[in-house]
């Protein structure tokens, strides 16, 4: 049933397209043909050559385009071979680093072990509580405490030597019960 109404279905369009065919081969040479001075067909000619003229530049940019993203892919791949150099460098530096941690850490607990061997075998009375963890940040001072401590040790001695040169000074500037410190 299905293949019976696509077979119409396709004599229907055949037979239309047949009559449209009969319709332009009537025609005669003068329907069919231009004027160059036709302004429909000089506007259409100028179209043309605008697009034509426009197609040509897309081309051309098209290509320099072309031309920049194989560049751009060449550098792409220049740049993954970089990174991937350099992340197996940084793999191998990680992987050694690691060794030595483990290597250290194996040597301190073996110093440890001897160190506790030997205070055993000279019967002495000290013994090793905690042994030492390696610490592998800098440490360093931390100075804005000590500015800040140093700024308040010199203020009080600044201070304290102000009150000890007055009470060693021995005579009172002010007499007492006098206003203006005359009599």
């Amino acid at each position: 049933m299905r293949d019976y109404s696509m077979r119409e279905g396709i004599k229907t369009v055949s037979e239309a397209l047949r009559a449209r065919f009969d319709q332009i081969a009537q025609l005669s040479a003068r329907e069919v043909s231009f004027d160059s001075l036709n302004p429909e067909y000089q506007r259409l000619r100028s179209a043309l050559i605008d697009a034509q003229a426009e197609e040509a530049r897309l081309s051309a940019r098209r290509s320099s385009l072309e031309a920049r993203i194989a560049q751009v892919d060449a550098r792409i791949a220049v740049l993954k071979a970089r990174l991937a150099k350099a992340q197996m460098e940084s793999d191998e530096a990680n992987q050694a680093l690691e060794l030595a941690k483990n290597t250290y850490l194996a040597l301190v607990q073996k110093k440890t072990d001897l160190q506790i061997e030997l205070s055993s075998t000279q019967n002495s009375l000290t013994q090793v509580i905690a042994p030492a963890y390696p610490i592998y940040q800098p440490i360093s001072p931390k100075r804005l405490l000590i500015a800040l401590g140093a700024l308040v040790l010199g203020f009080l001695a600044a201070l304290l030597w102000v009150f000890l040169a007055e009470a060693l000074r021995g005579e009172p500037r002010l007499k007492p019960g006098v206003a203006g410190g005359e009599a």
